[in-house]
């Protein structure tokens, strides 16, 4: 089965240069950052949203997981230098979620382990999450960004 990451790096892949390919692994790296700044339990509840002007956009589902995030905002942006120099990140911006933050297979389950929509997410039929994908407004607002830069 393949993971939404797994299909936004084909999209990249198909229909850009290498450049946005390293975007689309900004994106699926989120879990591995927040491990590394050993706050794992972090990837179940925040995610990056955009990656805009060089600032990564965190979006966190409780205001306490953007203050555990602040405590860790330079060594988070160092993250982000040392694994994607090419894309010049100057700055990581956090504000608070309007909906649930989607839990990533990646992410190791968090402090409490796999929960019942985790595990509904992570095994859900590949076309139906390409579909979900597509619909979202994330990927749609993603997409636009994207063509309005580039000409496909």
């Amino acid at each position: 089965m393949k993971k939404a990451g797994d299909l936004l790096s084909v999209f990249f892949d198909e229909y850009a240069g290498r450049n946005a390919r390293n975007i689309s692994k900004v994106f699926t790296s989120w879990a591995a950052i927040v491990k590394e700044q050993r706050i794992p339990a972090a990837a179940d509840h925040t995610q990056i949203v955009e990656l805009e002007r060089n600032i990564a956009l965190i979006e966190a589902d409780h205001s306490g997981w953007i203050q555990i995030l602040q405590t860790k905002q330079q060594e988070i942006l160092e993250s982000f230098r040392r694994r994607f120099p090419e894309l010049t990140i100057n700055g990581v911006s956090f504000r608070l979620s309007r909906g649930a933050i989607q839990a990533r297979e990646d992410s190791g389950g968090g402090a409490f382990g796999a929960s019942e929509e985790r595990v509904a997410y992570v095994e859900a039929p590949p076309d139906d999450m390409l579909s979900k994908i597509e619909n979202s407004e994330a990927f749609k607002k993603l997409v636009s960004n994207f063509e309005k830069k580039h000409v496909i």
